[in-house]
């Protein structure tokens, strides 16, 4: 389908408000919120964040679950060139600290239904920050019903609005290459990096995607943690582009997506890999009606036979793609009439509006059949990489190559197959797991010397972490202790799967520790 192509986000709910007012753009169990109504509410919400002070370039901090409101925020933030950064329930203390230091937001909102964990995970967040002096006085404002002591309101804090003329001014004010969210991706250090996400390439990104896959206005699920591009831009922002009907699912799980698929008609289901094969082994899956369905999308992890073979039966369209944050999406694409061999071993062709390559050491094209690193230069390059400071490094090269550090070759059908990443990286359930920040965590417990992770293949997950962890001399350490000290400073999708402790490990003549010996190792033990 063809698809407007504009420079901002809110200049496209302001399209799809005016021509397709009655559609609705978001839906959360029986709450519907039309195009219209949307505009009506996010311009509400920005009048009021502008009421309390917020000013261009401000961040904005939003916890909790996917939820309708988590959206409207984003796009009031949007509209007055705030920035939106996400946070989530599974992140710990550790984690959320780490990135309100950096993102440093005057307005955190707390998205529906929150329980007494949470809550107290909140608080202890804020005591941290106002400990250690790093961040100033957040106010809170809770979007759900009975707003617990020190929060205001969603009424509260919108019953304090700015004029509609500093309203104007403040949304004209907003430029295409401005930032509308961070992103906090890890690096080949392990150390979460601040990528900022941008109103014109995000959107030229999703509206290349839609004309690619999209034969009418998409019908489709938001389910995706709100601190990953996958809410905002993977599941809202490419269906927004086309006019399209967002179903909210706040806690996903099998039967619980397949059922939202069959009760709202979906058409369009993008997902990572893991969840849909999660869903395709779940009961339901069999007596779900999957007649709406025009295309289903995957990526994150590759697909296996049995799987594409499930897929295939609901009569669906497949497809998969690369990208990353750093791209606002996909670079490459499966032909939409790819065979199953594609789909199963490459992740596509890079689509034509964009310059991808696979490259040599040298920055020189490879020849097909030839692995190098992939890199892109197009027009949907994120806004470069933002530290505490506000200093902003573009995250490209001289000439404008955004270096993914992916390692692929290109068939000669032009179709893209990944091999690895030039530093050490790893996909688990479909989100970066990356060794060296979790070997960081063990290694801050005081029993623990050494520790190495490394990452095996799973038939759930796609890969998962082992954990090799030298104990500190006649020091007792318990392997379910350490797993309980990482399981409260990581996501769970970090946590190790198996933790063996060691009094020594195997070693280099290098005097390094060899990672290589304990990856086979782990291999050798998953295959047994």
């Amino acid at each position: 389908m063809e698809t407007p192509r504009l420079p901002r986000i809110g200049d496209y709910l302001d399209h799809f408000a005016e021509v397709q007012s009655d559609t609705v753009l978001v839906k959360q169990g029986p709450t519907a919120v039309t195009y219209r109504e949307g505009r009506e509410r996010v311009d509400r919400l920005a009048a009021a964040l502008l009421a309390h002070g917020l000013r261009h370039g401000d961040r904005v901090a939003v916890y909790g679950h996917p939820d309708s409101d988590a959206l409207l925020v984003f796009l009031a933030c949007a509209r007055v060139g705030a920035i939106f950064t996400g946070l989530a329930p599974k992140q710990q203390v550790d984690e959320l600290a780490y990135i309100c230091t950096q993102a440093e937001p005057r307005f955190l909102f707390v998205v529906g239904a929150i329980v007494a964990e949470q809550l107290e995970k909140i608080a202890a967040l804020g005591s941290r920050l106002d400990r250690e002096g790093k961040i100033g006085t957040v106010e809170t404002i809770h979007c759900g019903a009975d707003a617990p002591p020190g929060c205001l309101s969603l009424e509260q804090f919108e019953a304090e609005a700015t004029d509609p003329e500093q309203l104007a001014a403040a949304a004209a004010a907003v430029e295409a290459l401005d930032p509308a969210a961070v992103v906090f991706t890890s690096g080949s250090s392990g150390a979460p990096k601040a990528a900022l996400l941008v109103h014109g390439p995000m959107m030229r990104s999703y509206s290349v995607q839609a004309e690619h896959w999209y034969g009418r206005r998409p019908v489709g699920v938001a389910d995706l943690p709100i601190n990953h591009l996958g809410f905002v831009a993977d599941n809202c922002m490419t269906l927004m582009v086309a006019g399209g009907t967002i179903n909210v699912l706040e806690r996903w799980t099998p039967e619980g997506v397949l059922e939202l698929l069959e009760a709202e008609r979906f058409t369009f289901w993008w997902t990572q890999t893991t969840m849909l094969l999660l869903a395709t082994r779940s009961p339901r899956w069999a007596r779900t009606d999957f007649g709406s369905l025009e295309r289903i999308a995957f990526g994150g992890a590759p697909v296996n036979p049995s799987m594409l073979e499930a897929l295939a039966a609901t009569g669906a369209s497949l497809s998969s793609g690369y990208g990353m944050t750093e791209v606002h999406g996909n670079i490459t694409y499966t032909d939409n009439d790819a065979p199953a061999e594609a789909l199963l071993h490459t992740v596509g062709r890079p689509h034509h509006e964009f310059e991808v390559r696979i490259v040599d050491e040298e920055g020189e094209p490879c020849p097909a059949g030839t692995v190098g690193e992939i890199v892109a230069r197009t027009d949907t390059l994120f806004g470069g990489y933002r530290d505490r400071a506000g200093a902003v490094d573009p995250g490209r090269d001289e000439e404008g190559w955004y270096h993914t550090k992916d390692t692929a070759f290109e068939r000669e059908d032009g179709n893209f197959v990944l091999v690895g990443r030039k530093d050490h990286m790893f996909k688990s359930g479909g989100f970066n797991v990356y060794p060296r920040e979790v070997e960081r965590v063990l290694e801050s417990h005081p029993d623990v010397s050494i520790a190495v992770v490394v990452d095996v293949p799973d038939p759930t997950w796609a890969r998962v972490g082992h954990a090799y962890v030298v104990p500190e001399p006649d020091r007792d350490l318990a392997a379910e202790d350490l797993d309980q000290f990482a399981r409260e400073r990581l996501a769970n999708y970090k946590v190790p799967k198996r933790l063996h402790l060691r009094e020594e490990l195997p070693m280099l003549i290098s005097g390094k520790v060899d990672s290589r010996a304990l990856q086979r190792e782990s291999e050798a033990l998953v295959e047994g």
